[in-house]
Formats: C-alpha cells, structure tokens, sequence
C-alpha cells in the first residue's frame, strides 16, 4: 500500500487493485494478438468470438468484460497500430544537429519497424479491410483521407521551406502511399530472407528523393 505519511492527501493504491489491473491488460493484450491472428489467417469474416476465445484460452465472460463483440476488437487493434505510427512519426527540426533527410529516414524507419516488428498486423491492413459493414468503411475511408492530408500539408511546407521542386502535392502524396505499401507488402509477404527496413528505406529514398528534394533534403539524397 502507497505510504501516505508525508503526503496524506494521496490517494491510497491497494497492492491487490494493482494486481488486477495488471491481469486485466495483459488479458486484454492477449485477446488482441489472438484475434490479431486470427484476422490475418482466416480474415475478418470468417473469424468468431469463439475462435479468439479458443485461441486465448479464456472463458466466453471474461472476452466480454473487455470487449462487446469482434468488431470492438479490430477497432481496438486499429487505434493501437495508428497510436504506435503517430509515436513513430517526429516533426523535422530545421535546426536540428542531424541533417534533415537523416530525419526523414528515421521516421520512415520507424514507420517501416512499426509493421515488421508485427507482420500479422501488417497482413491485416494491407490484405484491406473494406466491407466489414458501412460504417467501419467510412472510418477507413476517412482514415485515409486524413492520412493523405497529412502527407500533402507536410509536401507543401516542404515547398514553403524551399525543400522540393514545385509539383503537385496531391498526386506526390498518393505516390508516395502507394510505394510504401507495395514495398510494405513485396517485404512482408514474399519468401526468403527480408531486408532491414533500412536497406528499403534507402533505396526508396534514393529513388524518389534526387529528382525532387533540394536544400537539406537533398543532402546525400543517392547514398
């Protein structure tokens, strides 16, 4: 129990409600990765409650005391990948002591580590996810539409700043999507052995970068 001596305005935590609550994320972890792989194997549709509490091990109750239904499961899968990729992502610092295109290749890095290091994850958005019901596919829809304004406002301040040539941001963007994705998709699913994310990083960059990059992003933009 918190030793409240010092400070008798603090909130007691009893050692047990800690315990709990530790069981009760670890469960709710669990019931994640198990449905997780279940999506990716047999997809969303095929997928029962009772396969993810199969995999689990758990009794029916104890799945719904953490979530209603399978669909609360993959928005709750959702949420955790889009938080771990807004973690991933850091602004450019113009003045930062590491060059600014070292920084734009962390931060794809980090993007790339976010879908390698959970590949059934990975699977599951890239294998898409349309036609679960409408409404979760105006959530996608909107998803990716914010996703897509995000990347045109950053192409445009790199404009500003007199980093790229001018083009059109829009068609940039949905280029720059859609090469991501293929190569998201070519490492993760064909056989033999992958490459690091930082050998595709650079060599994404070393394409897409020299014939549009000028000022600090075109610093060792072919190395």
């Amino acid at each position: 129990m918190t030793d409240t001596k010092d400070n008798p305005g603090a909130p007691r935590t009893d050692g047990r409600t800690l315990r709990a609550n530790r069981r009760r994320a670890e469960t709710r972890g669990r019931i994640l990765d198990a449905a997780c792989a279940a999506f990716a194997q047999d997809g969303y549709h095929r997928t029962s409650v009772d396969d993810i509490i199969q995999r689990v091990g758990i009794a029916r109750g104890t799945f719904y005391l953490h979530f209603e239904g399978k669909r609360a499961v993959l928005d709750a899968l959702l949420h955790q990948i889009l938080m771990e990729i807004s973690s991933a992502v850091r602004p450019i610092e113009i003045e930062a002591s590491v060059p600014a295109q070292d920084q734009l290749r962390n931060n794809l890095e980090r993007v790339w580590a976010v879908f390698t290091d959970n590949p059934q994850m990975a699977q599951l958005i890239l294998g898409g996810l349309q036609g679960v019901d409408p409404e979760f596919d105006a959530q996608i829809a909107t998803l990716e539409a914010s996703v897509l304004a995000l990347i045109v406002r950053s192409i445009e301040k790199g404009h500003q700043l007199g980093w790229l040539v001018p083009f059109d941001a829009r068609i940039a963007a949905c280029a720059l999507v859609g090469a991501v994705k293929e190569n998201l998709a070519d490492e993760l699913l064909r056989d033999g052995q992958r490459s690091s994310e930082s050998t595709r990083v650079r060599e994404l960059l070393a394409l897409l970068l020299p014939g549009v990059a000028l000022g600090p992003l075109s610093d060792r933009a072919g190395e």
